[in-house]
C-alpha cells in the first residue's frame, strides 16, 4: 500500500525559534474537511489528530495558537503569502513541495488507498499494473492539490481525473456514480471498500 509521510511544515524556518514563538501568535493553517485528521465541530473549533498536535506544539512552545482553515490546495500559498505562519494538515512530503516550503520531521504516516463501490469489478484487482489497465477511460476523483491527484497524473495517463476541493464532494459523487473510483489518504465510510495495490515509493 502506498504510504504517506507527513510533517509540519513551514516557508521560513523549521520552527522558528521558542523565543520568536513565545513573543507572537501562531497562525496555524489546517484544512478542517478531513476525518479524523482535521474537522471543525458545531462551534466553529478545529479538532482532531493535527488539532492535537497544534496544540501540543504551542505548549511546548509556549505560544499563543490559531487555526485558520483553509482549501487544502490553497495551503502552500497561504504560507508563501504569510497568510499563515505554519501548516499542519496531513501535508505529505514530496520533492515538489521542498522546493516551495521546509519541513519538520514526519509525524505520521497514511496508507493510501483507491476506493469504490462494493460491486465494482476492481475489487478483483491485487496488482498495480492491473489496475492501471483497469482505471483507463475511468473517471478516477482526487482532491485539489494532493499527492494522490499529482500520481494518478503522472502514471495513468489514460485516466480521466476529476478533481475536487473536498474530501466531502468526492465522497458524494462516488456515491452517485458521478466518479469512479476515488482515490482519498485515508478510508471513506464504511459503504465503500478499499482496492488493494501493490506498494509503490511515499509521497
Amino acid at each position: 500500500m502506498r504510504k504517506a509521510i507527513l510533517a509540519l511544515c513551514s516557508s521560513v524556518m523549521v520552527f522558528a525559534s521558542a523565543a520568536q514563538a513565545s513573543a507572537l501568535e501562531l497562525r496555524i493553517g489546517t484544512e478542517g474537511a478531513y476525518p479524523p485528521w482535521s474537522m471543525v465541530n458545531p462551534a466553529g473549533e478545529v479538532t482532531g489528530f493535527d488539532a492535537d498536535t497544534g496544540a501540543l506544539l504551542c505548549a511546548r512552545l509556549e505560544a499563543k495558537c490559531k487555526f485558520v482553515v483553509q482549501d487544502f490546495a490553497g495551503l502552500i500559498p497561504a504560507l508563501q503569502a504569510n497568510r499563515v505562519d505554519i501548516i499542519i494538515s496531513a501535508l505529505s512530503i514530496t520533492d515538489d513541495r521542498r522546493k516551495k516550503i521546509e519541513f519538520s520531521i514526519p509525524y505520521a504516516e497514511l496508507t493510501s488507498y483507491f476506493v469504490a463501490p462494493k460491486d465494482s469489478d476492481l475489487m478483483n484487482v491485487t496488482d498495480l499494473e492491473t489496475l492501471r489497465s483497469a482505471l483507463t477511460g475511468k473517471r478516477v476523483g482526487v482532491q485539489q492539490g494532493t499527492a494522490r491527484g499529482a500520481y494518478v497524473q503522472a502514471t495513468m495517463p489514460g485516466v480521466d481525473l476529476k478533481t475536487y476541493e473536498s474530501l466531502d464532494q468526492m465522497q458524494i459523487d462516488l456515491e452517485a456514480g458521478r466518479s469512479m473510483p476515488a482515490f482519498p489518504t485515508c478510508r471513506p465510510p464504511m459503504i465503500f471498500s478499499a482496492v488493494r495495490r501493490a506498494r509503490i515509493s511515499p509521497s
